[in-house]
């Protein structure tokens, strides 16, 4: 037996997958990344940013990549990662206010809802990133019609975790 065949056969197993404490924030953030999220102008719409407002229970003519979509991004997310308990109405971001336990401040991969003048529901639904000072970065859903990382006032946010 050579030295290169019993180190071989030796070889320490690979280091366990750790798992994230917030796999949804991860995965929007590749979503940032990738552009795959950006609205369609005109009468064509994303076909992702379509399957989540299906998903989150909104009727056909609302399935365009006009509606607002945040709070159906992140619906989209939390049920891909198996998520359960989430709101009745969940594109209605302020929807969110009602879900999971409600935190003390901020947690990253929290559940965001940032107070909105521009929003119908008064709200914008997100995922927190980071906390500078007075400001919170974000990551989620209809920020600039498409998925980035957006910054925020972090006065009277409602930070929100899964039960």
């Amino acid at each position: 037996m050579s030295a290169f065949s019993a180190a071989k056969e030796v070889a320490p197993a690979p280091p366990p997958q750790i798992k994230s404490e917030h796999p949804w924030l991860d995965m929007a953030l590749v979503d940032a990344e990738s552009g795959l999220w950006k609205e369609i102008p005109g009468e064509k719409h994303n076909p992702l940013i379509v399957e989540a407002l299906r998903i989150s229970g909104l009727s056909r003519t609302h399935l365009k990549d006009e509606t607002m979509w945040c709070g159906a991004y992140v619906n989209k997310k939390l049920k891909d990662e198996g998520i359960t308990g989430l709101p009745a109405s969940p594109a209605w971001a302020a929807s969110w206010l009602k879900f999971g336990k409600r935190l003390p401040g901020f947690k990253r991969g929290a559940i965001a809802c940032v107070p909105s003048k521009s929003a119908n529901s008064g709200y914008h639904v997100t995922f927190a990133d980071k906390l500078a000072g007075e400001i919170l970065y974000c990551v989620g859903g209809n920020q600039g019609n498409t998925v980035r990382r957006q910054a925020y006032p972090s006065k009277g946010v409602v930070y929100l975790w899964p039960k």
